[in-house]
């Protein structure tokens, strides 16, 4: 049932609250399905800082084409928390080896891509998702790259012609390479299908095998020389080490014994088990957020994989979140704080907010809500120094409030119960 919303809006000069600024930034997060405890983990992650969490992966059924998931009980409970604090959750399809050949054999006959196409949108449907991830690593004959590009376009078409009943926009992404040898398996034209790149660059540095140089040859290669729009190009980060014995270590297994030491070390390196690993430190991750914002103004920060982290003080995606502005709350001097500037919030029929950051007093300021598919509710101007009450019709759920003036933009999660 609908309820009338009535928000008083103060709009003062003092510094109680501090809002967090919106962020342009995607921060994509892969949560596979294998491994013990994810749920539990799941639960201890901060999503706060992430815009999209990738389940991985949906594995396709060589002879009917139909997609599947191991975990669907962990999928649902992910699509919930996600939700609720305005994420989305989109199905990444293949991954490496037997999974990405399965795609391929797939591909190579038109009535089983397009059973797997169906399915993709049942898919959706069923798990009440917000989009699609295709990892194919990699087509290999100009022939797979063909087929590439026309699953893409299928997609794209079924996607869209969703939308309506739906109710809301459907991503499609891909995750591919930074470099030519796999990069050109994805064209130009299968790229215009795609709301954005997920570039893995990491397994490929030397001597670091996700060297801040490597994220910037990624970068390089799809926006220099291949002409692709900084603002679709994410860029992949590993929550994992490699070291000169070729094993792989997460970056929570190997930090156990000195988490400090890991987290602040500034060169990325660090002695465990007669190895010396290389991962992404903070001091990594800030160079490479830098090139991010700075450099190329790109689209964000891709993570292979979450539950690799921490989720205490030294974690590695609180990091990224901060550098990129992803986080929805309140936050003060860069630590979290119990106040928020809804109050109360979650509500049930009225809540209150108070504007005490914004500077630029004398400037209008934009206030627009809007639905976790984007659909604008509310959008309204008024002068900074006065008050208002606004009144809507909203039925229960989770709702974005962004508050907009010359210089910033400020994003609020508002819960209505």
């Amino acid at each position: 049932m609908k309820n009338k919303l009535r928000f008083l809006v103060l709009l003062a000069l003092t510094n109680f609250f501090a809002i967090v600024h919106a962020s342009d930034y995607r921060v994509v997060g892969y949560f596979p399905d294998w491994g013990g405890n994810l749920n539990s983990f799941l639960n201890s992650v901060n999503i706060d800082a992430l815009t999209h969490i990738n389940y991985s992966f949906g594995i396709p059924n060589t002879t009917t084409g139909q997609i599947y998931i191991a975990n669907p009980n962990l999928l649902k409970s992910m699509v919930t928390k996600a939700h609720a604090v305005g994420a989305k959750v989109n199905i990444s399809i293949g991954g490496a080896g037997g999974a990405s050949t399965a795609i391929a054999t797939i591909c190579a006959n038109t009535t089983k891509r397009d059973a797997m196409v169906d399915s993709i949108e049942n898919f959706i449907k069923r798990y009440n998702i917000d989009g699609v991830d295709m990892d194919w690593e990699f087509p290999e004959s100009n022939t797979e790259i063909a087929r590439l590009e026309d699953l893409l376009m299928k997609l794209r078409i079924k996607l869209n012609a969703m939308e309506s009943g739906y109710g809301r926009y459907i991503e499609l992404t891909v995750a591919t390479n930074g470099t030519d040898y796999y990069g050109k398996s994805l064209t130009t034209t299968a790229v215009s299908y795609l709301d954005y790149i997920n570039i893995m660059t990491y397994d490929g540095g030397t001597p670091h095998h996700s060297s801040v140089e490597y994220a910037n040859t990624g970068l390089n290669y799809w926006s220099v020389l291949r002409g692709i729009p900084a603002s679709m190009l994410v860029v992949g980060v590993p929550f994992y080490s490699r070291n000169s014995g070729l094993g792989y270590y997460d970056y929570r297994a190997f930090s156990a014994g000195n988490p400090s030491g890991a987290y602040n070390d500034e060169d990325g390196y660090f002695s465990y088990n007669g190895y010396t690993h290389d991962y992404n430190s903070k001091p990594i991750l800030e160079e490479k957020a830098a090139l991010v914002k700075n450099t190329y103004k790109s689209g964000g920060m891709m993570i292979w994989e979450l539950t690799q982290d921490r989720t205490d003080q030294y974690s590695l995606l609180d990091v990224i979140g901060a550098e990129m502005g992803t986080f929805v709350g309140t936050k003060e001097a860069g630590n979290e704080v119990d106040e928020i500037a809804f109050y109360p919030n979650p509500f049930s029929s009225e809540t209150h907010l108070n504007l005490q950051q914004l500077k630029t007093v004398d400037d209008n300021v934009s206030i627009e809500i809007s639905d976790l598919s984007g659909k604008i509710i509310l959008s309204k101007i008024h002068s900074s120094a006065q008050k208002f009450t606004l009144d809507l019709n909203l039925s229960s759920g989770v709702y974005i409030c962004s508050i907009k003036d010359s210089k910033s933009v400020y994003k609020i999660k508002l819960i209505k119960e």
